[in-house]
């Protein structure tokens, strides 16, 4: 303990003075609340106490929630570490600061300087349980990388988690399907085949038709599929047609003028002689209407009208005998 010289009845000798003392010259004076005698200092001088610091230009206080420290000083108070947390002011002791609630299926931690027992969060690879302060590992095929008390998110459909509280989603190999939940890799699915968005299955890639299994037939010209699944490719429609095989879109369109669509909806087809057809109108042959100058039945090959004769609309039978020629 420290000392000091004092003086009494003309006799020097040294008393030890008290631990909430320090040394004013030569006599040993009391400290002021919250304060203390600096172990180990000679001549001994007053400041915090532990649990304790001093603001600037203030006097001394105790250490806020959330922090502690067990010296005497004018320093900092400290925080609590990660995976505690500090519900008591004044703490004097890092013993202080309460562990976040731990057990074999629960795991939380907190950030420095956590105040109280909403700080401590599930780590990451766990999530919350209904009940309070209780966290239960992440399920097989789910997965969180991140502490929170948020759920853990499923693995896509290509990747999987075998076992609980995973941080991460391990990925299969490129185009595998991930089966029985995201918990095991499946076979590879086929060039024309990819895994279904909810897991577990191939399923036909758009422009492809089949039964999901081992059956993928591309889309003949005339049809488009612009989903993946087994549903069967469809047809253009509106006198339109697709001349490319495995369209993965709609990108029927019109025929020409003067042409129409084949039946297979694959391809145009030129109207027969001396008929034409209009772009939007032309769904089909009989869509061919003979040409002004020209007669004959819709979809038929149209003659020139004979000498004398006039035809000025489309289509029909309709010749007009000029004047004078009757």
């Amino acid at each position: 303990m420290p000392t000091v010289d004092i003086h009494e009845s003309g006799q020097p000798q040294c008393y030890p003075c008290r631990s909430n003392q320090g040394v004013a010259q030569t006599t040993c004076v009391q400290c002021e609340t919250h304060q203390a005698a600096v172990p180990g200092q000679v001549p001994t001088r007053c400041e915090c106490s532990a649990g304790h610091t001093l603001p600037t230009g203030g006097v001394c206080e105790k250490c806020p929630l959330g922090k502690y420290k067990h010296v005497v000083s004018n320093g900092q108070c400290t925080n609590c570490p990660a995976g505690t947390y500090g519900d008591t002011e004044g703490a004097d002791s890092v013993a202080l600061c309460r562990t976040c609630p731990s057990n074999d299926l629960s795991k939380q931690s907190s950030a420095a300087g956590s105040v109280d027992v909403s700080g401590c969060l599930c780590t990451p690879g766990h999530q919350a349980l209904n009940i309070v302060d209780v966290c239960e590992r992440c399920h097989p095929g789910t997965s969180k990388h991140v502490a929170g008390n948020q759920p853990c998110s499923s693995c896509n459909a290509t990747s999987i988690a075998s076992g609980v509280g995973n941080l991460h989603c391990t990925p299969c190999a490129p185009v595998a399907q991930a089966s029985f939940n995201n918990t095991v890799c499946g076979a590879a699915c086929g060039s024309n085949a990819g895994p279904s968005a909810a897991g577990g299955d191939c399923v036909c890639n758009k422009g492809y038709t089949g039964n999901n299994a081992d059956s993928f037939t591309q889309c003949v010209a005339g049809k488009y599929k612009d989903t993946a699944g087994s549903i069967a490719c469809t047809s253009c429609v509106n006198g339109k047609h697709i001349a490319s095989t495995g369209a993965d879109s709609n990108i029927c369109v019109f025929c020409a003028n003067g042409s129409y669509p084949t039946t297979s909806l694959a391809a145009c087809t030129a109207c027969p002689s001396g008929s034409t057809a209009e772009t939007g109108s032309n769904f089909g042959i009989t869509d061919c209407k003979c040409q002004p100058g020209y007669t004959g039945s819709d979809g038929a090959v149209c003659a020139q009208c004979p000498t004398g004769k006039f035809k000025t609309d489309a289509g029909g039978q309709h010749v007009f005998v000029r004047q004078g020629l009757a």
